[in-house]
């Protein structure tokens, strides 16, 4: 194996970033942490020791950054750096220096930047989605009548270079006024917002063309469309919908990671967004057993094939594998009125509780003071 390692941005998708590193570090990858400026939580856990160095800048700043890869590779002796995808923003950032960064042997598991935007870019997905057979929300004239709506920017950079709002999910006439005094109309598009199950479609796509696969049923999600609080093992990957997915994929050469939400409505199965990078809900698959860091460390050539863990999903059926992280309710918890419920309810999940918190992300020897502190010091 190559003389490599994994450089891991935190600060950003933080419980993704946690997942990943909980499988590194178990197999004694070669993995260092540049963390973030602003009070990264990286430093309240036990991966603190494998901090090389913290930005002083939030953002991907490659004037910072790049010192700080090429010190790395100098003390250590590495021929090849890996950074991990583990943002949006960190992808776009990487990608539009490339060359740059590969030219000093920095390397990042991500297609080309046309491919990416492709399938990263909402509206382009959509369109490339409906282009395969598979159906994505009516697109809406963005009128009082239509709501509740899904405003989403066409691109994630604005014509002027500037990141993109999140999707919003509009109720009222005056969220759809203020949206719409404060935004360039040409850069967004309406959706109809569909009622039905939240799933995620949870996929790695190998070198050599092996696809390994897991999906989550979501059963709460913050406000807003925000991060995914709650969510079980779900079979979804085995269905019709997921082959078409990777056929497309397949066929479009993609490689890497990638995560597609789909919603499961009467009308049908919709494709709501992909996102080809880590995603936050990671501590899932990983405690269900599905080998997809392994395969991408394997891609790497920082997992020999006989190191690689190939019982897949040996851990339990999907069902009763379960996420939670406690910390994403905020103040007023369960009681939020604005939480999000697919598929259970404020009621049904009450009875669960005690079943959730126990495998909490953070509720974890390695990560049990970020737990600590976003229960307000509790035990």
């Amino acid at each position: 194996m190559e003389n490599s390692a994994v450089i891991v941005f935190s600060g950003f998708n933080q419980r993704g970033v946690i997942a990943f590193l909980r499988v590194a570090t178990s197999k004694n990858i070669s993995t260092h942490i540049i963390s973030s400026a602003k009070n990264d939580p990286i430093s309240l856990t036990e991966y603190k020791n494998i901090i090389f160095a913290e930005r002083k800048f939030v953002d991907f700043d490659i004037d910072e950054v790049l010192p700080i890869l090429q010190m790395i590779k100098r003390e250590y002796g590495y021929s090849k750096l890996h950074i991990l995808p583990s943002s949006e923003y960190l992808n776009r950032k990487f990608l539009s220096e490339r060359q740059l960064f590969e030219s000093e042997g920095i390397f990042m598991p991500i297609v080309d930047k046309e491919l990416y935007s492709q399938l990263s870019d909402k509206f382009r997905f959509r369109n490339h989605c409906e282009n395969h057979g598979l159906l994505a929300p009516p697109e809406v004239g963005g009128v009082a009548d239509e709501l509740p709506i899904v405003v989403k920017p066409k691109s994630y950079f604005s014509p002027l270079g500037k990141v993109q709002f999140k999707p919003k999910l509009i109720h009222t006439e005056s969220e759809l006024s203020n949206l719409l005094d404060d935004q360039e109309v040409e850069d967004f598009y309406f959706e109809r917002f569909i009622y039905g199950e939240s799933y995620y479609l949870l996929f790695y796509f190998a070198k050599n063309k092996e696809v390994i696969s897991f999906s989550q049923k979501n059963l709460i999600q913050q406000p807003g469309g925000g991060s995914i609080v709650a969510a079980q093992g779900a079979e979804i990957h085995e269905s019709e919908i997921a082959r078409k997915f990777e056929e497309m994929l397949l066929s479009a050469g993609f490689q890497g990671l990638i995560m597609i939400e789909i919603r499961d409505a009467k009308e049908g199965q919709f494709v709501i967004e992909a996102n080809p990078r880590l995603w936050g809900p990671s501590q899932l698959f990983v405690d269900a057993d599905i080998p997809i860091f392994d395969r991408l460390l394997s891609d790497l050539g920082l997992l020999s094939e006989r190191e690689k863990d190939d019982q897949v999903g040996s851990n339990t059926e999907p069902g009763f594998v379960k996420y939670f992280w406690s910390g994403g309710f905020g103040r007023r918890g369960l009681n939020d009125p604005k939480l999000a419920f697919h598929g259970t309810n404020q009621e049904d999940f009450a009875r669960q509780y005690g079943d959730f918190q126990s495998i909490d992300v953070y509720r974890r020897p390695d990560t049990i003071s970020i737990f600590r502190e976003e229960a307000g010091g509790e035990n």
